[in-house]
């Protein structure tokens, strides 16, 4: 089967919605599926609509005639007008890829108002999606009320190898000293990491240490507001920001951690949360998206909302009792196993696509 991904920028991207197409890129082609990958320029939001790029993906996707064409829905801008084209000329199946919905970030400015245009076309575009999250899967299906075809295909648990041993587990959340909390994501102000350092900051001082991985060129006026924040709030001692790292280096980061803290404005699923639950690590997340669905509440992590700080220094200081973290680490490491690996993923996803592109044939 020949498939087709549409996506802006380059595949190696660094981010969870990347990290799943590029997974799953890998999973069809070891099923013995030709994928080729398509990357749109990343051209400013309002520049993406203009016409000459919908032509020239028209005309290419017409000469590949894929059996499928997938789309990853941060394209959405680019795609929206494209697709009615795309659907004359290619006889495949259209199918988007949702991590999350624009939208549900609320942006603002030109950029929300081309976002509130723009989305919903895209949304109406095409004939089938795949959804990481059910959250992601729940805001798409309230645009579409035709109820298209569609699967829940959640992202695997195994790409970082094999989980930690529970007796290092044990003993590491028995340990002395401050509290050890990761948060790992482009540092971005969607990732709300200045209010986890403000939540922080309530705590008492030496209580704890902060490292944040993520590329830090994202965002830098954000970046800049984060560094000045550490510094007026006293906290350079306590936080480090690593910047980017390969998997070898995170692999060797979350075991000398104790917890993840993803408290997001909005996230589609959260990955490194179930990561971190490979290492014994209960995950602080947010209300607002997926996240919420990578651990169960109260036992494996703790769901805040993320506008409500005293909440989540509440539940950042209720991990300082060692005997409750010691007992969330190993029912962090005992729901890792709910997960599915990535090839189980691979194969959900193949046997969707196989049988839209049966239905369409028939």
């Amino acid at each position: 089967m020949r498939l087709a991904l549409v996506l802006p920028g380059r595949l190696d991207r660094l981010s969870g919605g990347y990290l799943y197409d590029r997974i799953l890129v890998e999973q069809l082609r070891a099923a013995g599926d030709e994928v080729i990958v398509i990357s749109l320029p990343l051209l400013p939001f309002g520049v993406a609509v203009l016409g000459s790029l919908a032509v020239r993906l028209v005309h290419q996707l017409a000469r590949l005639q894929p059996a499928v064409v997938l789309e990853d829905e941060l394209a959405f801008s680019a795609l929206a007008w494209a697709n009615r084209f795309i659907r004359r000329q290619v006889r495949a199946p259209v199918v988007a890829i949702v991590h999350h919905l624009r939208q549900c970030e609320r942006p603002t400015g030109l950029t929300g108002l081309l976002t509130r245009l723009l989305e919903p076309r895209f949304l109406d575009s095409v004939e089938a999606f795949l959804f990481p999250s059910e959250a992601s899967r729940m805001a798409v299906l309230a645009w579409r009320r035709d109820q298209p075809a569609n699967a829940l295909v959640p992202p695997g648990r195994d790409r970082l190898g094999p989980p930690l041993e529970r007796v290092a587990v044990l003993a590491r959340a028995c340990r002395p000293g401050p509290l050890r909390i990761l948060s790992v994501g482009t540092v971005e102000r969607r990732k709300n990491l200045d209010g986890l350092l403000r939540a922080l900051a309530t705590l008492p001082a030496g209580s704890w240490q902060l490292t944040v991985v993520g590329p830090l060129d994202r965002d830098r006026a954000f970046v800049r507001r984060l560094q000045r924040l550490i510094v007026r709030q006293g906290l350079a001692g306590a936080v480090r920001l690593t910047g980017q790292v390969d998997d070898a280096t995170l692999r060797g980061l979350l075991p000398t951690h104790d917890v993840l803290a993803q408290p997001s404005w909005y996230e589609g699923f959260g990955i490194a949360a179930l990561e971190g639950l490979g290492f014994g690590l209960p995950a602080i997340v947010s209300s607002a998206g997926g996240g919420r669905t990578v651990i169960e509440e109260g036992v494996s992590g703790l769901v805040v909302s993320p506008d409500d700080l005293a909440g989540l220094a509440t539940a950042l200081r209720s991990l300082l009792d060692r005997q409750r973290l010691a007992a969330m680490s190993e029912a962090a490491l005992a729901h890792y196993n709910c997960h599915p690996t990535w090839q189980e993923a691979g194969q959900q996803a193949r046997q969707f696509l196989r049988a839209l592109v049966a239905a369409k044939e028939g």
